[in-house]
């Protein structure tokens, strides 16, 4: 086995304990996933819960205890906020509206 496990060069889909990311089905992020600008001494994850219109605008976002690891209130406004800014593919076939999570990974700088 090779790899330095304090490396800071991750990717992936933010499931496990890398990268950040989102779980929506049927979905697709339009850009880039916006992230939290943060200046805290603090490292984790903290996973939001959103709210998707049909047409792929997130009406609410929430902190979700589950599968968060920090509860550090600055980080997860900013979380919220940036959560709030991601933008999904429109689908008139879909719900009126859809849960589904944004997952972002804190690191100390």
């Amino acid at each position: 086995m090779t790899g330095d496990p304090n490396s800071k060069n991750r990717s992936g889909s933010g499931l496990g304990d890398s990268g950040t990311g989102f779980s929506l089905d049927g979905r697709s992020l339009i850009g880039s996933l916006p992230y939290p600008s943060y200046n805290a001494n603090e490292s984790g994850i903290i996973v939001i819960l959103v709210t998707v219109d049909k047409y792929g605008k997130v009406i609410s976002a929430e902190y979700q205890l589950k599968g968060s690891t920090i509860q550090n209130s600055t980080l997860v406004k900013s979380a919220i906020t940036a959560a709030k800014k991601a933008k999904f593919n429109s689908d008139t076939n879909a719900a009126a509206y859809q849960k589904g999570t944004i997952t972002y990974h804190f690191e100390l700088n």
